[in-house]
């Protein structure tokens, strides 16, 4: 009786994929980036429709697969400068030397250990958890009862 599952990993792999090649094909061309913005704005909204409607979700977002996408977002910065290189070299045949500065700056800025050099400034601590179950039940955001459609209006209720 539930929904199909979720897959989180997936849609972030997907939005990350459609962000680079963005990011990649934007020098040449333009009107890329608005349409993948729309084009990410309707996925959006339809994953939202389904992770509310449709989905049940068996999994939670850990904060290092957090961690993991903010840094796969340095690349972009890489992708592009990459892009604006590459095209200007086979559409012009000209290659400019700030471009080829940027992109070994990019290069650098992504070798560099920002994560590191963030913890070590700012000393994260991550609690242990300690805590039982039933002591931190009604704390949580969801649990399988909530997220079945045959238990979930008593569920909530309960919840409530």
């Amino acid at each position: 009786m539930e929904h199909e599952s979720y897959t989180m990993g997936k849609r972030y792999a997907d939005i990350m994929k459609t962000m680079w090649f963005t990011f990649f094909y934007a020098p040449a061309l333009p009107l890329a980036t608005p349409w993948s913005i729309m084009g990410l704005s309707i996925y959006y909204n339809a994953d939202k429709y389904n992770v509310f409607h449709r989905r049940t979700i068996k999994e939670s977002i850990g904060a290092n697969l957090s961690i993991e996408m903010i840094e796969m977002l340095e690349y972009i910065l890489l992708w592009h400068t990459f892009g604006n290189f590459w095209f200007n070299l086979f559409l012009f045949n000209h290659v400019s030397i700030g471009s080829i500065i940027l992109f070994f700056v990019c290069l650098i800025y992504i070798v560099v250990p920002i994560q590191e050099i963030t913890n070590s400034l700012f000393n994260i601590h991550t609690p242990e958890e300690d805590e039982q179950w039933h002591e931190v039940e009604m704390d949580l955001d969801t649990d399988y009862d909530r997220e079945n459609p045959v238990l979930k209006e008593e569920a909530i209720l309960k919840w409530i």
